[in-house]
């Protein structure tokens, strides 16, 4: 069997002890607090959604969170990475992934590549529609540098028109790429990495049943040693429901998974891409989802326990019209102002 990437479990433990112990989520947890407005992320300003991971530069054990946005004024996709986000002067200087240009928000996950480096993977959607990536290799001092822009398999389900979603699975060593395709069907493609590189599959539909009026995304929750499920979530065609599909990990070969009739989140009402992560260490705990609200320039937040649906509680002193993005307890979002910069909560139990 294929190892899981340990970056990522370094990342869950330290995020887990550092930033605010969660352990395991229980019904208790949709009770618990959210911190106030924290930022903004100096230098960022955007018209999209932001993305978020965690990732180590270099040989260093920290674990830092990076924040990547398209641009407010052009389509060229930035990026910084902080320690600490509630600490003034603790980002990093922005810098841009060179070549990569998007109208829709990116994605970016963190995994240690075959080189035995930290690493990122960011994708989005590229020139007519294509959805197009690049690796970028952590070294000290939060630099980052990057291969060439790359296009995923070419072909008349390879194109999009909204924010893909990226992934790294945790019990096998493989990068889960989920996308709105044509005919408004979510599908997914799975890449194995190669070098600084990966060899990805054909994509396939998760459902027939599975069509969106949303961009996707994924998440996972562990749910013994070494097996977990992934959810893919987005909003529904024809409703304000998000809804969502999941299977079990080790994920299965491209073509052969198991993917049941999508299912609807009970009470939630969004009008954009949501977002969703599991909370506590080595995400054991409970799979949070967050979504702008219907009608409202607000964030809501469900929390899967149990096999329960919380029910839907506003994020405290949140404000966007955009989609939100999530990793493990931390939150970010895009002002609903004109000046489109991006704040973050954090989540504690």
């Amino acid at each position: 069997m294929l190892k899981r990437p340990t970056l990522r479990l370094a990342a869950t433990v330290v995020a887990a002890s550092a930033i605010c112990a969660l352990g395991a989520a229980s019904a208790s947890a949709v009770t618990a607090g959210w911190s106030g407005r924290i930022g903004p992320v100096p230098r960022a300003f955007t018209n999209a959604g932001p993305s978020v991971t965690t990732v180590s530069f270099g040989a260093s054990p920290q674990v830092q969170t990076l924040v990547a946005w398209k641009g407010q004024g052009n389509a060229h996709i930035f990026y910084e990475a902080s320690p600490t986000i509630g600490v003034k002067g603790s980002w990093s200087a922005k810098a841009e992934i060179p070549g990569a240009a998007s109208t829709q928000a990116p994605s970016i996950s963190s995994y240690r590549d075959p080189n035995g480096r930290n690493a990122v993977l960011a994708v989005w959607r590229g020139t007519g529609g294509l959805i197009q990536y690049a690796q970028g290799e952590t070294k000290r001092g939060q630099v980052i540098t990057w291969t060439k822009v790359h296009s995923l398999p070419v072909n008349i389900f390879s194109t999009t028109d909204a924010q893909p979603a990226v992934f790294f699975a945790l019990d096998k060593y493989v990068a889960v790429v989920a996308y709105r395709g044509p005919h408004d069907h979510i599908r997914y493609i799975e890449g194995k990495p190669s070098r600084r590189g990966f060899t990805w599959s054909t994509s396939h539909e998760i459902s027939m049943t599975a069509v969106a009026s949303s961009g996707p995304a994924i998440a996972e929750q562990q749910t013994s040693t070494g097996h977990g499920l992934i959810y893919v979530f987005w909003k529904g065609q024809g409703t304000n429901l998000v809804n969502y599909s999941t299977t079990t990990d080790p994920i299965a070969p491209s073509g052969t998974v198991n993917w049941p009739a999508p299912t609807a989140v009970p009470g939630s009402q969004t009008s954009t891409t949501p977002a969703a992560s599991a909370l506590g260490a080595h995400g054991t705990g409970g799979l949070m989802l967050v979504y702008k609200e219907q009608h409202i320039a607000r964030l809501d937040y469900q929390v899967l326990s149990g096999g329960t649906w919380s029910a839907p509680l506003p994020v405290p002193t949140s404000n966007t019209v955009f989609a939100p993005a999530i990793v493990r307890n931390e939150l970010a979002n895009t002002s609903a102002s004109g000046s489109g910069v991006i704040y973050f909560h954090t989540f504690s139990s």
